[in-house]
Order: C-alpha cells, then structure tokens, then sequence
C-alpha cells in the first residue's frame, strides 16, 4: 500500500511539474483526478462525450467555457450600463416635464393660456423627449389628447374630441372625433382601462369604416389611457400615443409604458384646471 502510495504521489508530482512549467495552472494530477471522479461515477454528468479522457483536454474545455462566462459577463455589465444611462435619461425628461407642467398650471390659473393651449405645449415638450421616453427613432409618431362633449346628435353617443394633438411632420395635423365606444381611443374610454397594442390593425378597435389610405401604414402600435375628473374615478377624456413601428408598444409595464403613464399624469393635472 506504501509503494502504491508513493507511485501516485510520484506520479502527481511529475504531472505537476510538466504541466506548472507550461502554464499557470496548479495541481493539474487532483483536477485529472477530480475530473475522472465525475466521469465514472456519474454517467451523464459529462457533457463532453469526445473528451479523450486527459487533463489537457478537460483544461482546454474549462478554460473555453470560463471565456464564455467572461464575455457573457462582461456583455451583461454592458447592457445593465446602457439600461441604466436610458433610465437616467428617461427621469430627466420626466423631471423637465414636470416642471413644465407645473409652469403651465400656473399660467391657466392666471388665465395666460388656454387649457387645450397649455395641453398642447406639454405634449410639444414631450415630442422632444421622444427618443428618451418612447423609444422613438424615425417611426411616425403621434401624441394626441381627447375630452369628451356630448354629441351633436339627440340622444347619440358621447363623443371624444381632439383638443391637444401633436404629430410627425408626415402625419395630419388635424384629428378626429371618436364615439366613446369605437376606436383605441373610445375602447379605452369606455373600459375606463390602459390598452397597449403592438399592431392594433389587427384587434377590434381597428375601425375598418372609418380608416383612412394612409391608416395601416401610420397607425400600427398605439398606447392609451383615460384621463379623469377630480373624483379620480370618471373618465373625462384620453391621451393616446401611436408608432408606425410593428410591436413598438408590447406590454404595460415596459419602460414606454411607465413613461407613458407619468405623461399621462403629468395631463391629468391640466384637465383638471378650470378652463
């Protein structure tokens, strides 16, 4: 057993010293022997399964998947810097907005501006935000705020106007009206809900009979949400933005969405002013 001892030990030791002379690498005989444990006592732990059986080769496979857990990492330092300059950037356009909003309450309550006035400023300010809030590139864009008058028509539906409407230079400056119960706009109103859509062409609230050419191409990806009377709880009217883009608007909790939603807000206070 002593002579089988010392074999091993001196068969370690010349392992050992080949392999530190070579490389950087320590006590290569226990990693081999490490290695042949998981092999042989675990049929399918080894994923390896041309692996010739030597120290060499397990290295070469170790130290290849440690490269890739390295650049994996570093790819993820990256990507969490990039979402956190985008974050930054986001809160100081919404920072910006906030002041401006509350400049404009001030202003309606002087009796400076107007309030559809003073909600189209706010959404001016917002379009210059567009990259940092919404994600906007070179898609045509839309943001537009509607209240709601009663119609025109005896005993026909409330309708949505557009008081507030700020879009890409290719789209109408001029909006339409919507019943509170057709539309993105309407279905929102009604709902008394957010509604995202990544192609709302697609869903039920693509009004086919009132689409214009032009609608399928400008009109892709919408996002809206009620906007309230002082009770907090009756809609008075929506804010709605729009992307040309397939799917730039997918969920309610992404990063546009949450914007979305502090622009909304940001409206809100405004509605409320005494026109």
């Amino acid at each position: 057993m002593a002579d089988q001892s010392k074999s091993v030990r001196d068969e370690d030791g010349a392992l050992n010293a080949t392999h530190e002379s070579q490389t950087s690498i320590k006590n290569v005989a226990s990693l081999q022997r490490f290695v042949d444990s998981v092999r042989k006592g675990h049929e399918d732990n080894w994923a390896k399964l041309d692996w010739d059986g030597t120290a060499d080769q397990a290295l070469d496979y170790i130290e290849c998947q440690i490269a890739v857990q390295s650049a994996t990492s570093e790819q993820r330092r990256r990507d969490e810097m990039v979402e956190r300059v985008a974050m930054t950037r986001t809160m100081d356009a919404l920072r910006f907005l906030t002041k401006t909003s509350f400049v404009l309450v001030g202003q309606l309550r002087s009796k400076q501006v107007s309030r559809a006035k003073a909600l189209e400023a706010l959404l001016i300010q917002a379009t210059t935000f567009n990259r940092d809030l919404f994600g906007f590139e070179d898609e045509r864009y839309g943001l537009v705020i509607h209240l709601v008058e009663a119609s025109s028509t005896a005993g026909g539906p409330m309708v949505l106007k557009p008081v507030a409407r700020v879009v890409h230079p290719a789209l109408s400056p001029v909006g339409r009206d919507w019943p509170v119960n057709k539309g993105h706009m309407g279905r929102s109103f009604t709902s008394n809900q957010l509604m995202v859509s990544g192609d709302i062409r697609h869903t039920e609230a693509w009004d086919h009979t009132t689409a214009q050419a032009r609608d399928p191409d400008n009109y892709v990806s919408v996002m809206t949400r009620p906007l309230y009377a002082p009770d907090s709880k009756t809609p008075v009217g929506t804010i709605t933005v729009s992307s040309s883009r397939l799917d730039h608007f997918m969920s309610e909790g992404d990063s546009a969405a949450r914007a979305f939603d502090s622009l909304a807000s940001l409206s809100n206070l405004l509605v409320l002013e005494v026109p």
